[in-house]
């Protein structure tokens, strides 16, 4: 019987180590985690065409990709509506990220529509977007630093809220 109950105890204490193992492992701060997608992102491993804004418009070919103040900042060759190319430099708030989908391809979304340039005399404004990563071992760990940053974004805009007095 003693055995019994030393036994139990042992494994209890151990799922429970285990468990919390797992849980410190997503312990990065939003400061970790944007470094660690900036330092990760670079536009060779972004293979052409795979890094759009809803069905419209994509970056035929992406020159530069960085995080400044937050912002993921992306510029290139980019086309919409099948229109010819134009080089621009667009910026995606990641205070407002949400993630939409399955690390086959890194799709994004955002809180409005804050995705805004001028593109061939026209304004456009979008809130999703998504890309796909040329390195099998990379994807999966940009996919889950994105769904972090989603989380602690989520953190920092409800704190952002309650700071301001807003119910809504």
């Amino acid at each position: 019987m003693k055995t019994l109950k030393l036994l139990i105890l042992t494994l209890f204490l151990s799922l429970t180590t285990f468990t919390n193992a797992q849980d410190a492992s997503n312990d990065a701060t939003w400061e970790e985690t944007i470094e660690f997608i900036g330092s990760n992102l670079s536009p060779k491993i972004l293979p052409s065409q795979r890094f759009w804004f809803t069905h419209d418009g994509y970056f035929h070919q992406v020159k530069q990709i960085y995080i400044s103040n937050d912002v993921l900042v992306v510029s290139g060759e980019f086309v919409i509506d099948s229109r010819g190319l134009e080089n621009k430099t667009i910026k995606i708030p990641l205070i407002k990220l949400k993630m939409t989908g399955d690390h086959i391809n890194i799709l994004c979304s955002l809180t409005s529509s804050d995705i805004k340039f001028i593109y061939d005399g026209q304004n456009w404004a979008f809130k999703d977007f998504s890309f796909g990563i040329d390195d099998s071992e990379l994807e999966p760990r940009v996919y889950k630093a994105f769904k972090h940053l989603e989380y602690l974004a989520t953190e920092k805009r409800e704190e952002a809220r309650q700071a301001s007095g807003d119910k809504f």
